[in-house]
């Protein structure tokens, strides 16, 4: 197919734009600025930048000039304070633009990138036919959160107008080549560091099975729903990981949610002097996560094979100490050098 890929600079969306060069597809990138799309994507393989606007329906329809496929992976996402207000306008805007373009062009295959967050947590499980969370219960006081759950309610409205939408519901997203690193990564990043975490978990996918689903579900029957998740973990569960990965212990505390929701709002009140300690808003879904996130449909309609969890967080922090993130201390035994 000659697809279109929104967010293609991103995370998700540059281990995409390899699997689907991979799998024979043709890739068109749609992005701000050429030089840094280029730059962001050296190494991936024949890409060709269309400039433009994502959050401009027009320069959306152009870019969808001969593509026959759509993978839409770009959004805000950042937990910084300052971002909170752009996170809630701008990924519903862009789903509104990039999705409401491809059923104005009659394009026949669209994956929307959505997240697993959407799905309300009230419940002992979240699957496919869990409800979306909604306005009025604590976590949705979180932006991030909202701004999907935003996003996903206007995906599912144009599919009710004909768009032949698939939806991909990723999990905490990590794994190698993650250059920022995004904000999972970073989460990651301050694990293996040490520090103050909550008692709590989430659920945890590579990157690399994201991009495969990716692809895969371009052939799937239009309506489709698809969690992508390895394995829901808690966060003090992750470090024990880390430590024997690295052969190095780290000091690190995991308050509960009366302890730790006292100090993030005390934080947050202060303006955020802590900068490392999570707001008060997103501590309500990591709390709440029940134990069970099930990929296994997706593992098994989209023929993925979810990693362990160990060889995902091996691999990125090989990649992160092999290209300057993170020191060769702090990498121990899989400190490597190159990149």
């Amino acid at each position: 197919m000659r697809i279109l890929l929104t967010g293609g600079t991103g995370f998700i969306g540059r281990a995409s734009a390899d699997a689907l060069l991979r799998a024979g597809h043709e890739v068109r990138v749609l992005a701000r600025d050429a030089t840094r799309a280029n730059d962001a994507l050296a190494g991936v393989g024949p890409v060709e930048i269309a400039t433009g606007q994502p959050i401009d329906r027009s320069s959306v329809l152009r870019a969808l000039e001969g593509r026959d496929g759509l993978v839409h992976a770009a959004a805000t996402y950042s937990y910084k304070r300052r971002d909170r207000q752009r996170m809630l306008v701008e990924t519903p805007a862009l789903a509104r633009s990039v999705l409401g373009a491809a059923l104005d062009a009659g394009t026949p295959h669209v994956v929307d990138v959505s997240s697993t967050v959407v799905f309300s947590i009230r419940g002992p499980r979240i699957d496919e036919t869990t409800p979306l969370t909604r306005a009025g219960v604590p976590e949705w006081a979180d932006p991030y959160l909202q701004a999907k759950v935003l996003a996903e309610l206007a995906g599912r409205e144009l599919e009710g107008q004909g768009l032949p939408r698939v939806a991909v519901h990723p999990t905490t997203t990590v794994g190698p080549e993650d250059r920022g690193p995004g904000t999972s990564g970073s989460l990651l990043v301050r694990l293996l560091r040490g520090g103050t975490f909550p008692r709590g978990q989430l659920g945890w996918v590579d990157v690399r099975e994201v991009a495969s689903a990716i692809v895969a579900a371009l052939e799937a029957r239009p309506g489709s729903r698809y969690i992508l998740s390895g394995v829901t973990e808690p966060f003090d569960r992750v470090a024990t990981r880390l430590d024997g990965l690295t052969g190095r212990r780290r000091a690190r505390w995991f308050p509960g949610r009366s302890v730790l929701g006292t100090l993030a709002r005390l934080n947050d009140r202060l303006g955020a002097p802590v900068s490392g300690l999570t707001p008060a808003a997103n501590l309500e879904y990591i709390f709440g996560c029940p134990p069970v996130i099930d990929g296994s449909r997706a593992e098994r309609d989209l023929d993925i094979r979810y990693r362990d969890l160990d060889e995902t967080l091996a691999d990125a922090i090989r990649w992160w100490s092999a290209n300057g993130t993170i020191s060769r201390a702090e990498a121990g035994r899989l400190a490597t050098t190159g990149g």
